[in-house]
């Protein structure tokens, strides 16, 4: 069987052919040339924090975009059991086939505390309508210029749909955003009143929507593994990254929560071996932990 015969069986593909090459051959000229500054001027302004398109060009040519990585390597590696508690807890509560391709379809979700998008763009692949919000300016300018890099060297168009916002959860509140899923993860730890914070995710979260929040047990286990092990031992983080008293026990995070109309379902602890390199999901919770939670209907 001749296949190049522009006559034979395969005439349909060859009719179809320059419909096909004329979307593929436009994309490899604009997203694999090493000079992108005329794919960039495209970028709207908001898309890349107000940097400048030379800023952007010196930064995207450098895979898998040092910026992004350096510094959040625990992250990184815990991410993907963060990722399976979120899709499994999710898919349940709203419903979803956690074996789809995209789950969150059709969810509106924020992410607290967002960094530079760790967990923003593997929730908008799942389909979910993304906002990533972080008070660090310079945290949303690598987010922005990460999904930039994404969309154009893996061709990703799912990253450029997130809205990236230098801005907080309480400012949302004042702007009456909503959400059917409102996350945190490990941000409230960080922050000066977690009493507040909690008001503040209950406010953006709907009726029956979902809340979820990852944070680390204020234990004597805790203060060995985070603080000393993590920071001085192992350096995965910087010295100074975390302060033990700042640290919530899973009763006391429960607690904020129902105060603030948010009854935690279900919590799971994060577990890491050094045999491996991996995180799991335990029901070892004293430690690292993550709680899921619903808005009760008033």
């Amino acid at each position: 069987m001749n296949r190049w015969d522009s006559k034979g069986p395969f005439k349909p593909l060859h009719v179809m052919n320059p419909t096909r090459l004329a979307f593929i051959a436009p994309l490899f000229v604009t997203f694999r040339t090493h000079d992108r500054r005329s794919w960039l001027g495209s970028v709207p302004k908001w898309f890349v924090g107000g940097l400048s398109s030379e800023t952007v060009s010196a930064l995207l040519p450098s895979p898998p975009l040092r910026r992004w990585v350096a510094g959040v390597v625990p992250l990184h590696v815990m991410n993907p059991t963060r990722l399976a508690f979120i899709r499994s807890t999710l898919c349940r509560h709203f419903g979803k086939d956690p074996n789809s391709a995209r789950p969150f379809e059709g969810l509106k979700i924020v992410d607290v505390g967002c960094g530079g998008g760790i967990l923003s763009e593997p929730l908008a692949r799942m389909g979910a309508t993304v906002t990533g919000v972080d008070a660090v300016e310079k945290n949303i300018k690598i987010a922005c210029i990460h999904a930039v890099w994404s969309f154009s060297y893996d061709l990703d168009p799912m990253t450029s749909t997130i809205e990236y916002c230098c801005t907080t959860a309480e400012k949302l509140v004042e702007e009456d955003r909503k959400f059917d899923a409102v996350i945190a993860l490990e941000v409230i730890e960080h922050v000066a009143n977690p009493a507040e914070f909690c008001k503040s995710l209950a406010a953006l979260t709907v009726p029956d929507g979902a809340t979820i929040i990852s944070t680390i047990n204020r234990s004597m286990r805790s203060y060995a593994a985070a603080i000393v092990a993590a920071e001085y031992l192992l350096h995965w983080l910087p010295k100074g990254t975390h302060e033990w008293s700042s640290f919530l026990t899973p009763e006391e995070l429960v607690l904020i929560l129902q105060r603030a109309n948010i009854t935690v379902r279900e919590m799971a602890g994060f577990v890491y071996s050094p045999l491996t390199g991996r995180w799991s999901l335990s029901d070892d919770i004293r430690v690292n932990f993550i709680a899921f939670g619903t808005k009760n209907c008033q």
